[in-house]
C-alpha cells in the first residue's frame, strides 16, 4: 500500500474489494477506500489474455484481471489497481507436487494478462505480487506442499515477468516484486 508505481497488482479473488476481504486485497481496499472515492464492491474493466473485455462488472473470471482507479492512492501516484484470479491449486489437481505442472503455466497466463493490461492502460510501472502463492495453495496439505506451493507461484511470476519485458511492445520500465 506504500508503491507508488502506476498500477499495483492485487493477487485477488473473483469479488474481490468486497467487505470482507483481508490480507493484500484488504489492505488495498482500505488504502484505496475513502468519502470521495467509495471502491467496496466497485465495477472492474475486464481484461483477458486478448486484451479489454467488457466494462462495468463485479466478478472477475478466473486467468482474468479486473481493473479500477486507485481511489485514495492515487495521492501517491498509482493510477490503477488491477485484480488478477489466478487458479486455485485444489481446484487444478490433487495435493502433489506434479500439479504444479498444471498450475505454473495457468499463473504464468494470469499474470500476462496482468501485464498486458497494465501495459495496454500506459502505465510504466507496476508493483506485482506472486499470484496463486498464498491462500490459494493447498492449504491443509501439509507445510512442505505449501512452501513448493508457494515458491513455484513465485518462480513462475519471475519468469512470466522476464518474458513479457523482453517482448518489443512492452513499456514497462519498472516491476516491481512483493
Amino acid at each position: 500500500t506504500e508503491c507508488a508505481t502506476d498500477a499495483i497488482v492485487n493477487a485477488a479473488n473473483e469479488r474481490s474489494f468486497m467487505a470482507g476481504d483481508m490480507g493484500i486485497s484488504g489492505a488495498l481496499r482500505n488504502a484505496c477506500e475513502s468519502d470521495e472515492s467509495p471502491v467496496v464492491g466497485l465495477a472492474k474493466d475486464i481484461y483477458g489474455p486478448n486484451g479489454k473485455m467488457q466494462d462495468a462488472q463485479n466478478d472477475v473470471p478466473k486467468f482474468h484481471v479486473g481493473v479500477h482507479a486507485a481511489g485514495g492512492l492515487i495521492a501517491q501516484g498509482v493510477k490503477h489497481i488491477i485484480h488478477a484470479v489466478g487458479p486455485r491449486w485444489a481446484d487444478e489437481g490433487p495435493a502433489v507436487k506434479e500439479t504444479a505442472n498444471i498450475v505454473g503455466p495457468q499463473i504464468t497466463k494470469t499474470v500476462f494478462t496482468a501485464l498486458n493490461c497494465a501495459n495496454e492502460l500506459g502505465c510504466k510501472s507496476v508493483t506485482l505480487p506472486a499470484i496463486s502463492g498464498g491462500i490459494f495453495t493447498h492449504t491443509g496439505a501439509g507445510e512442505e506442499l505449501q512452501m513448493f506451493e508457494q515458491l513455484k507461484a513465485r518462480e513462475m511470476l519471475v519468469k512470466a515477468v522476464v518474458l513479457f519485458c523482453k517482448d518489443p511492445r512492452c513499456q514497462l520500465t519498472s516491476v516491481d516484486l512483493v
